[in-house]
């Protein structure tokens, strides 16, 4: 197959946030001779002006507002009509011959879903050759590899498909979230991340357990503190007949955008908020509800009370850092006793629901007569608590 007719059947998509031109020239210079799709997640006009002046760019989208990578490469596969296609970092520089190389590979193997070369730094020094991550996120001892090897994960820096394999699977279907046992900090600006993963909150485990034999259920599932929306785009994942609601004081902070998501303001602090906001906006009740927002004290407790009645029967409750107000102070600065975990506990072990202040009358009855079972568990860091209702 002559080099044209080869460079004709794979695009490279990009998918930019806030990137600097300078990188982006150095990554695009190299890979001029191929097709090209760039997602730009952050709108900007004269950055598009400025490559498209010395790049030729097949196909070049500005969203309105940030969906995040992996949505931004499924925009991009859905683009793309060769029948391979390399994604790549926007600061991720390669070669001509290693593209036709990954081609080489991918055809040559038949079973294999993609492929990918081991990865250098600016000093040439080998940085990563396949596999996990280690635990500690420590990439300094990468062995390496002479030829060919198959491994079970890679890095996405650059990674490269056939079209109609992607297409099958369902494009991606994992979104970055600290309920696992690791994750990309999705707090930091994508220009100041490594490869490096911090350590979650080891709570997926958990979830599997209750959950494997519902995800496949059309359930309604509420998430109080849903931030960048990471979390909430690993549950629809999970559960992929269910309505998702994502509740947080910064709505407008939610990245991802989907007919079964629904994104909305509420403040987990406020009771004329939680009931304004959630009890009397919807009709419907929850399958699971998920405290995962501010971990204060008496917001905890709040929530929980407020909101238990909202359940469906057989319904989960769930609370994540159940024990923050009893390990940091800041937690819990009125120093106020009992907190939600001595609560708990006090009814998981004794039958006997400790009096608050924020807990009312009709509150604590209807969880007195719907309460069915208390589970607490130690994750990588603190604790999680799961209630099932009656």
């Amino acid at each position: 197959m002559d080099q044209n007719t080869l460079k004709n059947m794979i695009t490279i998509i990009i998918v930019l946030y806030r990137e600097d031109y300078e990188i982006l020239y150095k990554t695009l210079d190299k890979i001029r001779d191929f097709k090209k799709i760039i997602i730009d997640n952050s709108n900007n006009l004269k950055l598009k002006n400025k490559l498209e002046a010395n790049f030729k760019i097949e196909k070049y989208i500005l969203n309105k507002k940030n969906i995040g990578f992996s949505a931004g490469y499924n925009q991009g596969v859905k683009l793309c009509e060769t029948d391979f296609f390399l994604i790549l970092n926007p600061d991720c520089i390669i070669d001509y011959e290693s593209i036709i190389k990954l081609h080489e590979k991918l055809v040559v193997n038949e079973d294999c879903f993609l492929t990918t070369p081991t990865s250098y730094d600016e000093n040439n020094k080998l940085t990563y050759s396949g596999g996990l991550l280690p635990e500690n996120g420590d990439i300094d001892f990468p062995i390496k590899i002479e030829g060919d090897i198959c491994v079970e994960n890679t890095l996405g820096a650059c990674i490269f498909l056939r079209k109609k394999d992607f297409i099958e699977i369902g494009l991606f279907d994992f979104f970055n979230s600290d309920k696992g046992n690791q994750f990309e900090n999705q707090y930091a600006h994508p220009s100041k991340r490594t490869p490096k993963k911090i350590k979650g909150h080891g709570y997926s485990d958990f979830y599997q357990k209750y959950f494997e034999n519902l995800k496949s259920n059309n359930l309604n599932i509420l998430e109080i503190g849903s931030f960048h929306g990471n979390a909430s785009a690993a549950l629809f994942f999970y559960f992929k007949n269910s309505k998702i609601f994502a509740a947080d004081i910064y709505p407008d902070l939610f990245r991802y955008k989907s007919n079964r998501i629904e994104s909305f303001y509420v403040n987990s602090a406020d009771e004329n908020s939680i009931q304004n906001n959630i009890i009397d906006k919807f009709s419907n009740n929850f399958d699971i509800i998920i405290e995962d927002a501010g971990h204060f004290f008496k917001d905890q407790i709040i929530s929980l009370f407020m909101l238990f009645k909202k359940l469906n029967k057989g319904g989960f409750f769930i609370i994540e850092e159940l024990d923050f107000p009893d390990t940091r102070q800041d937690m819990n600065l009125q120093n106020e006793k009992p907190t939600l975990r001595e609560i708990l506990l006090k009814f998981k072990n004794e039958k006997i629901l400790l009096n608050s202040k924020y807990i009312k009358k009709n509150d604590r009855d209807n969880f007195l007569d719907n309460i069915d079972s208390i589970e607490i568990y130690k994750g990588n860091f603190n604790e999680i608590a799961i209630l099932k209702k009656k």
